[in-house]
């Protein structure tokens, strides 16, 4: 059914996180931030997205109802996904760039 097909890049989307927190916890630990800070300061990102995302995707679901398809509400999460990891490659790019530069020390 459309329902396992659109749960798939939903799945792959979240195994990100686990990579995502990797990659803060080193860059916090290289700018001598303590490892307990940032995961307090993930831990308090997450509550607010989770609260934040609810009234999204409830108002998402709505309107793809509304249009005959619920099923399209795995289109948002796929988008975020696809935004996020875009900005996650600026912002490695651009520090790789500042390295190169000597304009940060490693």
């Amino acid at each position: 059914s459309h329902f396992w097909v659109a749960l798939v890049p939903v799945v792959l989307a979240q195994q990100r996180r686990a990579a995502s927190h990797a990659w803060l916890s080193v860059e916090t630990c290289r700018i001598e931030q303590g490892r307990g800070r940032v995961v307090g300061m993930i831990a308090s990102l997450r509550a607010v997205v989770d609260a934040l995302t609810a009234m999204l995707y409830q108002r998402a679901y709505s309107a793809a109802v509304s249009k005959g398809n619920p099923f399209n509400i795995f289109v948002l999460p796929m988008v975020i996904a696809g935004l996020s990891e875009i900005l996650r490659l600026r912002v490695a790019r651009d520090h790789d760039v500042r390295l190169a530069n000597g304009s940060e020390r490693p």
